[in-house]
């Protein structure tokens, strides 16, 4: 068995925040005097970050929606997003 696949999961866990650590951000931005101003923007460790440029593309976005109401139509033949 390859090294990674034995000892991948110890890596993970050695470099994965803890539940406490990772919720910080999020408790931030909802509480927050600071921020209740900003919206539409990326946290990382209660700081604006920039995100991939990827992330803007709006070809990118538009993929990623069909692809997941396809998915989610296997699941759930009636779902529907039309408003």
């Amino acid at each position: 068995m390859p090294w990674i696949m034995k000892n991948g999961m110890k890596l993970v866990i050695l470099m994965a925040k803890s539940p406490k650590k990772g919720v910080e951000t999020s408790i931030y931005l909802d509480s927050s005097p600071e921020v209740n101003h900003i919206s539409g923007k990326y946290f990382v460790n209660k700081q604006v970050k920039e995100s991939t440029p990827t992330s803007y593309d709006m070809e990118v976005a538009r993929q990623l929606w069909e692809e997941s109401e396809s998915l989610i139509r296997a699941i759930i033949p009636e779902f529907s997003t039309s408003l």
